[in-house]
Protein backbone atom coordinates (compact mmCIF):
# COMPACT_ATOMS: atom_id res chain seq x y z
CA UNK A 1 0.00 0.00 0.00
CA UNK A 2 3.04 2.32 0.73
CA UNK A 3 4.38 2.36 -2.65
CA UNK A 4 0.15 2.95 -4.08
CA UNK A 5 0.47 5.77 -1.26
CA UNK A 6 3.89 7.62 -2.62
CA UNK A 7 2.48 7.25 -6.65
CA UNK A 8 -0.22 9.06 -5.92
CA UNK A 9 1.37 11.58 -3.26
CA UNK A 10 3.70 12.59 -6.28
CA UNK A 11 0.40 12.97 -8.70
CA UNK A 12 0.95 16.19 -10.30
CA UNK A 13 -2.93 16.60 -9.32
CA UNK A 14 -1.76 16.76 -5.88
CA UNK A 15 0.28 19.86 -6.19
CA UNK A 16 -2.62 22.28 -4.25
CA UNK A 17 -3.01 20.03 -1.83
CA UNK A 18 1.32 19.66 -0.85
CA UNK A 19 1.28 23.57 -1.48
CA UNK A 20 -2.11 23.76 0.87
CA UNK A 21 -0.30 21.58 3.29
CA UNK A 22 2.81 23.52 2.99
CA UNK A 23 1.97 27.15 3.42
CA UNK A 24 -1.59 27.39 4.69
CA UNK A 25 -1.89 27.69 8.47
CA UNK A 26 -5.05 25.18 8.62
CA UNK A 27 -6.07 23.06 5.60
CA UNK A 28 -9.80 21.76 5.04
CA UNK A 29 -10.51 18.85 3.03
CA UNK A 30 -14.18 17.39 2.41
CA UNK A 31 -13.87 13.68 1.48
CA UNK A 32 -16.83 10.87 0.82
CA UNK A 33 -17.12 8.60 4.03
CA UNK A 34 -15.57 4.87 3.09
CA UNK A 35 -12.31 3.00 3.02
CA UNK A 36 -11.19 5.99 0.37
CA UNK A 37 -11.07 8.40 3.10
CA UNK A 38 -8.41 6.21 5.01
CA UNK A 39 -6.36 6.07 1.95
CA UNK A 40 -6.70 9.58 1.17
CA UNK A 41 -5.16 10.73 4.81
CA UNK A 42 -2.60 8.16 4.50
CA UNK A 43 -1.47 10.09 1.61
CA UNK A 44 -1.93 13.05 3.05
CA UNK A 45 0.37 12.11 5.80
CA UNK A 46 2.99 11.17 3.89
CA UNK A 47 2.79 14.53 2.58
CA UNK A 48 2.76 16.45 5.68
CA UNK A 49 4.31 16.17 9.36
CA UNK A 50 1.73 18.53 10.62
CA UNK A 51 -1.19 17.59 12.95
CA UNK A 52 -4.57 16.09 11.71
CA UNK A 53 -8.19 16.38 12.88
CA UNK A 54 -10.56 14.10 11.15
CA UNK A 55 -14.12 15.27 12.13
CA UNK A 56 -16.76 12.55 11.15
CA UNK A 57 -20.31 13.25 10.86
CA UNK A 58 -21.60 11.26 14.21
CA UNK A 59 -19.79 9.52 17.32
CA UNK A 60 -20.59 6.14 15.74
CA UNK A 61 -18.83 6.65 12.30
CA UNK A 62 -15.50 8.29 14.21
CA UNK A 63 -15.19 5.10 16.36
CA UNK A 64 -15.77 3.07 13.15
CA UNK A 65 -13.25 4.94 11.24
CA UNK A 66 -10.47 5.25 14.38
CA UNK A 67 -10.52 1.42 14.40
CA UNK A 68 -9.78 1.16 11.05
CA UNK A 69 -7.05 3.75 11.15
CA UNK A 70 -5.37 1.42 13.88
CA UNK A 71 -4.34 -0.53 10.84
CA UNK A 72 -3.10 2.11 9.20
CA UNK A 73 -1.29 5.10 11.28
CA UNK A 74 0.82 4.29 14.54
CA UNK A 75 0.42 7.78 16.00
CA UNK A 76 -3.43 8.03 15.85
CA UNK A 77 -5.90 8.72 18.69
CA UNK A 78 -9.85 9.38 19.44
CA UNK A 79 -11.28 12.26 20.88
CA UNK A 80 -15.02 11.33 21.93
CA UNK A 81 -17.63 12.85 23.53
CA UNK A 82 -21.80 10.99 23.51
CA UNK A 83 -24.27 13.03 22.06
CA UNK A 84 -27.06 12.71 23.91
CA UNK A 85 -26.87 13.11 27.68
CA UNK A 86 -27.42 9.52 28.44
CA UNK A 87 -27.02 6.57 31.65
CA UNK A 88 -23.80 6.69 30.95
CA UNK A 89 -23.25 10.47 31.15
CA UNK A 90 -25.18 10.94 34.87
CA UNK A 91 -23.20 7.13 36.59
CA UNK A 92 -20.11 7.30 37.27
CA UNK A 93 -18.98 5.73 34.05
CA UNK A 94 -16.10 7.82 32.84
CA UNK A 95 -14.78 5.74 29.51
CA UNK A 96 -15.20 8.78 26.71
CA UNK A 97 -14.00 11.14 29.82
CA UNK A 98 -10.92 9.33 29.90
CA UNK A 99 -10.19 8.58 26.45
CA UNK A 100 -10.38 12.48 25.75
CA UNK A 101 -8.50 12.87 28.13
CA UNK A 102 -5.82 10.19 27.17
CA UNK A 103 -5.65 11.33 23.87
CA UNK A 104 -5.43 14.87 24.59
CA UNK A 105 -1.89 14.02 27.18
CA UNK A 106 -0.20 11.93 23.93
CA UNK A 107 -0.92 15.06 21.73
CA UNK A 108 1.01 17.44 23.99
CA UNK A 109 3.30 14.55 24.06
CA UNK A 110 4.03 14.01 20.72
CA UNK A 111 2.64 10.59 20.92
CA UNK A 112 -0.18 11.20 18.66
CA UNK A 113 -0.20 13.63 15.30
CA UNK A 114 -3.89 12.40 14.21
CA UNK A 115 -6.97 12.80 16.18
CA UNK A 116 -10.59 11.08 15.28
CA UNK A 117 -13.60 12.84 16.19
CA UNK A 118 -17.15 14.22 15.55
CA UNK A 119 -18.46 17.80 15.47
CA UNK A 120 -20.15 17.11 18.96
CA UNK A 121 -16.68 16.38 20.60
CA UNK A 122 -14.97 19.15 18.41
CA UNK A 123 -17.77 21.98 20.42
CA UNK A 124 -16.94 20.48 23.51
CA UNK A 125 -12.88 20.23 23.01
CA UNK A 126 -13.39 23.90 21.23
CA UNK A 127 -15.81 25.14 24.27
CA UNK A 128 -13.17 24.12 26.74
CA UNK A 129 -10.36 26.40 25.13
Amino acid sequence: MRSLIHHYANHPSFESIKNALQNEASFQLNIPEGDFSLFVLAMLRTLSERPFIVVHHNLFQAEKWYEKSLDVFEKVGFYPHDEFVTLDQISLNDTLKTERLNTLYQVLQGKIDTVITHPVAMHQWMHAK
